[in-house]
């Protein structure tokens, strides 16, 4: 592939495949020229956890690449190849199927394998991150990201922003007259949210500080000083339920439901102004798709319940 790919071409296709329900759209999707001609459409997922109906949902996602290509490349063109990848970033081996004709009765997949949805194939290339060793990740070009998501839940993740900080730097500074900025305020919202806030103060803040411009550092530090405050508030709050009566006890959860959040959609905004992916946002805040396209709005901000 690296020798066949123009990766100087590669290209974001931002929001080309969301269907009505705003419930089908893998995180991100790009298009790929091939030196030889032609192109491939990377179309990536991150998963945390397995899930059996994955190459059903690849399946349908390589189905709308290949009606983009006859929509946007013309009808006379040759296709480009959809190409479905999910980053399993889940601790446990991933056991659940690969290939679309293992999610069918056993009395069907013989017919099945007749088929073009009974290919042997996988439906989707599977990365299982905890399987690649870091100096695999980090040789040659520095997988920043991968490294993340690998780690973003470990005890350790200080450690891995100190092996990161001299790339997030050069990201910061610019690549090739390329503004990066975006990506290296992207990388530290998602660790901050996804990972342990509790390093922030004493390790991950500084490296914020060389690599992100100062306004965006001061925005970034008041959201990790939420996070944290709300972290003592839940564990104050375990304590409490031991000797309190129901309803208080549901008053209380009620109020913190509604500070969470209000703290999450806060979040969403910082990551929606990183130019980050809708379904991307919503992974890592937990919020719905419809909400953070509300956010997305001219007054999204300004009407946040």
């Amino acid at each position: 592939l690296k020798a066949a790919a123009e990766f100087d071409g590669l290209e974001m296709l931002s929001g080309a495949f969301v269907d009505a329900s705003r419930r089908l759209r893998a995180d991100a999707v790009f298009r790929l020229p091939l030196r030889g001609g032609g192109y491939l459409m990377p179309m990536v997922e991150q998963e945390s956890q397995t899930k059996r109906m994955t190459p059903a949902r690849s399946t349908c996602y390589g189905a709308r690449g290949v009606g983009w290509s006859m929509t946007h490349q013309g009808m006379d063109k040759d296709l480009a190849l959809p190409w479905p990848m999910v980053f399993y970033t889940g601790g446990d081996p991933y056991t659940q199927p690969t290939r679309l004709v293992d999610l069918f009765p056993a009395s069907v997949r013989t017919i099945a394998r007749g088929t073009l949805l009974g290919s042997p194939v996988p439906a989707f290339q599977l990365i299982e991150l905890r399987l690649i060793p870091d100096e695999v990740l980090m040789a040659d070009e520095p997988d920043v990201l991968g490294m993340l998501m690998k780690h973003v839940h470990d005890a350790e993740m200080a450690g891995v922003f100190e092996i990161l900080h001299p790339h997030l730097r050069r990201f910061g500074e610019g690549i090739d007259g390329k503004d990066c900025h975006r990506f290296v305020e992207g990388s530290f919202y998602y660790a901050l949210h996804a990972g342990n806030t509790c390093l922030w103060n004493d390790v991950i803040l500084p490296i914020a500080e060389d690599c992100m411009k100062p306004d965006r550092v001061e925005v970034l530090m008041t959201t990790a000083e939420r996070l944290k405050f709300e972290g003592m508030q839940q564990g104050m709050q375990q304590g409490m339920q031991q000797g309190m009566q129901q309803g208080m006890q549901q008053g209380m959860q009620q109020g913190m439901q509604k500070g969470r959040q209000q703290e999450r959609e806060e979040v969403a905004v910082r990551l929606i102004e990183t130019g980050m992916d809708t379904g991307a946002i919503a992974k890592a805040t937990s919020l719905p798709q419809q909400r953070i396209q509300e956010l997305r709005a001219p007054n999204g901000a300004s009407n946040k319940n």
